[in-house]
């Protein structure tokens, strides 16, 4: 059975992490198939995929919660730092210990004069070796990220009907990027000459997480002038409520 029938049919039994495999190896032998990789991008996205309609309020907690536990400690503290002890001492042959605690790791610092006598090349080339190195390890494990958001031409993907919407849907709900998802909703409408509706309703899903309620609903209706669809009436039913909330609790 060719692989990609396979997989489009695991993604229609909605089998999406078998269908997420199958697509994962036929883009290790063909990293360009288009088809397969759209496919990929679909079967994560609808993995994951939720009914944002009565959770809006939710997405948008978590994006613009930025409280988080420093894990590094403060400056100047010794937090985790380990208490030198006795039995780090160096001792004598007989067994007495010597005056003094030598802190480990400290006497063969990376870089110094000793530590590059053992090695053939500069201690700067060795590191950019290992830069490059890392690099590419980290493109072909596929433990590694499927698509580099921030390597991606947004302004090339928006211009393609076929893979932006998908790729709008990937990055809004797969990776809660909602920057970048609203950026390249942004260039997407502006390529069809604000003539799609679809795209003005993501775009106000995307205000809406940000808390932009009067922009979303300016698109919400720009929408609606376009073409009717039930959700775009939720949606905007919903905005007024909460645009009905800020008036009476201000």
């Amino acid at each position: 059975m060719d692989p990609f029938y396979l997989a489009l049919s695991l993604f229609r039994r909605r089998q999406f992490d078998k269908c997420a495999d199958v697509c994962g190896e036929i883009l290790e032998k063909q990293p360009l198939d288009q088809a397969a990789w759209c496919l990929k991008m679909r079967a994560l996205t609808q993995r994951v995929y939720v009914d944002d309609i009565e959770s809006e309020e939710l997405i948008e907690g978590d994006f613009l919660d930025d409280n988080a536990v420093a894990t590094a400690p403060r400056p100047g503290t010794s937090i985790k730092t380990a208490v030198p002890t006795t039995a780090i001492r160096p001792r004598t042959s007989t067994g007495r210990p010597i005056s003094g605690v030598a802190r480990p790791g400290t006497q063969m610092r990376p870089g110094s004069a000793l530590e590059r006598l053992k090695t053939a090349r500069p201690i700067t080339g060795q590191s950019a070796r290992a830069i490059r190195l890392g690099t590419a390890a980290m493109y072909s494990q596929k433990e590694g990220p499927f698509i580099q958001v921030s390597r991606l031409n947004i302004a090339k993907y928006a211009k393609k009907q076929d893979l932006s919407k998908p790729l709008f849907e990937y990055l809004f709900y797969h990776e809660g990027d909602v920057r970048n998802a609203m950026e390249l909703a942004v260039q997407a409408t502006q390529s069809c000459d604000f003539q799609d509706w679809w795209w003005k309703v993501q775009l106000a899903k995307c205000y809406i997480v940000l808390n932009l309620i009067r922009d979303a609903e300016q698109q919400m209706r720009s929408a609606l002038k376009q073409h009717h669809h039930v959700e775009t009436f939720i949606r905007l039913t919903r905005i007024y409520l909460r645009l009905g909330n800020q008036i009476k609790y201000s």
